[in-house]
């Protein structure tokens, strides 16, 4: 299974208003591309399989929500809502769930 640029485009232009160029980036099991909006602003993409572990996911998002409240200086990503107020939203069919991120600068996890 694969998201097609098309479908990442009309993601992100439908869930948070973003138009841009989408690179993809390595991963194990998720889906990710490094997004760069047309404004200059980079993201991260992360589309986690139709068969992720929905718990799994709602923990990740809770912790960040956590960490963005109790630590909004900690140098973590921050993760956006998309235009309905959720963190995660279906991209694809079948529908990954996808969520986007503030990018962090540094050295990818897989080439070090």
């Amino acid at each position: 299974m694969a998201v097609t640029s098309t479908e990442v485009a009309e993601f992100l232009r439908e869930q948070f208003g973003l138009v841009g160029k989408a690179t993809a980036l390595p991963g194990e099991h998720d889906l990710n591309f490094r997004i760069t909006a047309t404004t200059g602003v980079q993201y991260l993409l992360k589309l986690h399989a139709p068969d992720s572990d929905l718990g799994l996911l709602d923990m990740q998002v809770a912790v960040l929500d956590h960490l963005a409240r109790v630590a909004p200086d900690l140098a973590v990503s921050r993760q956006l809502r998309c235009r309905s107020g959720a963190v995660l939203a279906g991209c694809g069919t079948p529908a990954y769930h996808g969520r986007l991120l503030a990018w962090l600068e540094g050295d990818l996890w897989a080439k070090t």
